[in-house]
């Protein structure tokens, strides 16, 4: 349904100098530029390409004087998996890429690593008592039950950990990038959502499990 979020932050020590003699300072910079791309390699060459994954650096921060090489700086961002196994895979060459990439600039790298939020799965029977729900409010070209995963992540995924459950979207308008059930109406949301949420309840109180 949609994917799970990880974090990630690394600090790169070098040693700080003028920069007039960067022969005397290990540049902590270059260190964190040459990293940026080398992460890239993880979904380029280590994951397996039928498998998602998206990893961005979204903060670089080191120094804060023009004639300076700074002794240190960081780095920080986030990975999306569909699959628990990509995101392991992720945290482990993003560990040996920054110590070694650092270490190939004489700097030193330490990587905080932080498994945030778990995919969304949603649970089978469930899900179908929701459609079957959906169906009876709208038309049925008006839920839509083959979208793709979004790269995007949800905080309701920690709670299908502890419970089984199942995520929904009702919307208004023409778009078609929404979260399975998917219902497209000009009719105000919450009576649809509402319609959705206790559709699955009633059915269930009466054994409606066709």
């Amino acid at each position: 349904m949609m994917a799970a979020f990880d974090s990630f932050a690394i600090e790169i020590k070098g040693k700080g100098g003028h920069a007039a003699t960067p022969n005397l300072a290990v540049d902590s910079v270059l260190t964190l530029s040459s990293l940026v791309v080398a992460l890239q390699s993880i979904v380029a060459v280590n994951v397996d390409p039928k498998d998602p994954v998206v990893l961005s650096t979204c903060q670089i921060h080191a120094g804060d004087v023009d004639n300076v090489i700074p002794h240190s700086g960081r780095l920080s961002g986030s990975i999306r998996t569909l699959d628990s196994k990509a995101g392991r895979l992720c945290e482990e060459r993003g560990r040996a890429i920054a110590e070694s990439t650092a270490r190939a600039y004489r700097a030193i790298a330490n990587v905080d690593y932080r498994t945030t939020i778990p995919a969304v799965v949603n649970e089978e029977t469930g899900t179908a008592r929701f459609i079957r729900a959906a169906l009876r409010v709208v038309r049925a070209d008006r839920v839509n039950t083959s979208i793709l995963p979004e790269m995007g992540s949800e905080d309701f995924a920690s709670s299908q950990q502890k419970c089984p459950g199942s995520f929904m979207l009702s919307v208004t308008g023409n778009s078609n990038t929404f979260i399975i059930p998917h219902t497209i109406s000009t009719t105000p949301p919450c009576p649809l959502a509402l319609a959705f949420l206790f559709g699955p309840a009633w059915s269930r109180s009466y054994n409606d499990v066709g």
